[in-house]
């Protein structure tokens, strides 16, 4: 499996070749502070969409929160007693 670790100044560019290579994307503000070049994020939902909207416009699909466990191997909040 492809992985990929963010570049701070070009993470939306580099998250998109990442996913066209048919590599997981991860986002979130340790891995950019930044939601373009010199403006910080918001939040890590904004980077979040913005990865979503540039993902889904170049023709990949995003996996589902339930997708997203099996695929990482994690259990669901119904598995977990907390």
């Amino acid at each position: 499996m492809l992985t990929f670790s963010g570049v701070p100044l070009a993470f939306s560019a580099m998250a998109a070749v990442a996913a066209l290579m048919g590599g997981p994307v991860r986002v979130g503000l340790e891995g950019s502070l930044f939601i373009k070049r010199g403006k910080l994020a918001q939040s890590n939902a904004r980077q979040a969409e913005k990865i979503k909207s540039t993902l889904e416009a170049q023709g990949n699909r995003i996996a589902t929160p339930a997708e997203a466990r099996a695929i990482l191997g994690f259990k669901g909040a119904d598995k977990v007693r907390v």
